[in-house]
């Protein structure tokens, strides 16, 4: 036990940093880019080209990782996206600042893809094993949201920015001690998406996972985009408690990851994790829409940070059984795309949505697509394991 935990210590220790360093600079970045005169179309556009290289990058980088090697990709994602970053802070204009954000998403969309395909190779116990490194996330947004308001108080906003980008490099140290196993054949494929991989997702029944999280990922994100202005202005909640009460997600998700992975493993069955998953969210939404107080939005963050860890243990779980370790970079990317795509748009919606019908319309509309994803689930995966 010491010594699977000393070997995967590494890869927590730099997902854990790197991810209060990333959470911490996205928030961060939007206040100095007001200092500097960009709109707020400019501001919001960041998070778009965020998603939109995500959906394009993810899946190319854990390609890559399959025929290379995974330690050296994750080297190579973290160095690139380290000296993009030390940009970040000497940008005068928002068009620079735009330019960086869209470099630094394309490189460092690489890690999550490698890194949890990295992980299921730990041990046998794939699905703890990722539920360790899916904690270790929460764990950073978590650190990443209490300390952005401590930093803030005390320093500006310039030498905040500095700090995340201290700790982001801080991230990369550990990643030299990543031990990786080597698997015996490398599977010659196409480095982009082709009709082979689609050949698999339906073997396998993969596409119903991908549908249903791209569904999920349009319903909560949507959500997630407006939910500040509309605690703030619908709710009349302080910004103090917005953010008090935004910590409740990612702190209820890191009991729920670990529990939720043991229940898939314990069952051999990832199926109801990810039903699990899906109810728990489309609960969130309705509580969002329905609940206007502080108990009731407190209640709803804690429903779906619940959603989230029964989810992310139920998918990620099943996609590192349903496909072999040669693969499963690209298949982890290809999972990855199918969020960023679900938060793209979704956050598009949900602003046109609330912007012309109300708040509660939006969140309304967000819950049935996140309901579709569990009737996606629920009618139409079945789970298939073809390697042990």
């Amino acid at each position: 036990m010491f010594k699977s935990s000393r070997k995967r210590l590494p890869l927590l220790l730099s997902t854990f940093l790197r991810i209060t360093a990333t959470a911490g600079i996205s928030v961060v970045l939007q206040l100095y880019m007001a200092e500097i005169g960009a709109s707020l179309f400019e501001i919001g556009s960041m998070s778009s080209l965020r998603g939109t290289a995500s959906i394009i990058f993810s899946p190319v980088w854990g390609a890559l990782s399959d025929k290379g090697g995974r330690k050296r990709y994750l080297l190579i994602s973290s160095f690139l996206s380290l000296f993009i970053l030390l940009f970040y802070p000497t940008a005068s204009s928002a068009l620079i600042v735009i330019v960086l954000v869209s470099l630094f998403a394309s490189t460092n969309s690489g890690f999550n893809p490698i890194a949890t395909a990295l992980s299921s190779e730990n041990s046998k116990r794939r699905g703890v094993e990722i539920s360790f490194f899916n904690t270790a996330i929460s764990i950073g947004n978590f650190t990443s949201k209490m300390m952005i308001g401590f930093t803030l108080l005390v320093i500006s906003v310039k030498t905040s920015l500095w700090l995340f980008i201290l700790i982001f490099s801080l991230s990369v140290i550990p990643l030299f001690w990543i031990k990786e196993s080597i698997p015996h054949e490398r599977e010659k494929r196409k480095l982009f998406f082709n009709v082979e991989d689609m050949k698999l997702m339906k073997e396998n029944n993969l596409w119903s996972i991908y549908v249903g999280t791209f569904l999920r990922q349009f319903g909560v994100n949507g959500m997630l985009s407006i939910v500040a202005v509309y605690m703030v202005y619908s709710v009349k909640l302080s910004p103090f408690m917005v953010g008090f009460l935004a910590s409740l997600n990612p702190l209820v998700q890191i009991f729920s990851i670990l529990f939720f992975a043991r229940m898939a493993e314990k069952k051999r069955s990832s199926k109801p994790s990810i039903l699990f998953g899906m109810f728990f969210s489309v609960l969130s939404l309705l509580l969002f829409a329905m609940w206007k107080s502080a108990i009731g939005i407190a209640l709803a963050y804690s429903c779906l940070g619940l959603g989230y860890g029964a989810f992310i243990s139920g998918t990620t779980t099943y996609i590192s059984f349903a496909v072999s370790s040669n693969l499963r970079g690209r298949f982890m990317g290809l999972f990855t795309s199918a969020r960023s795509m679900g938060v793209v748009l979704g956050s598009l919606a949900a602003g046109t949505t609330s912007q012309f019908f109300g708040y509660e319309s939006a969140f309304l509309l967000m819950s049935s697509l996140v309901l579709g994803a569990f009737f996606m689930i629920l009618l139409f995966f079945r789970e298939k394991v073809n390697i042990a």
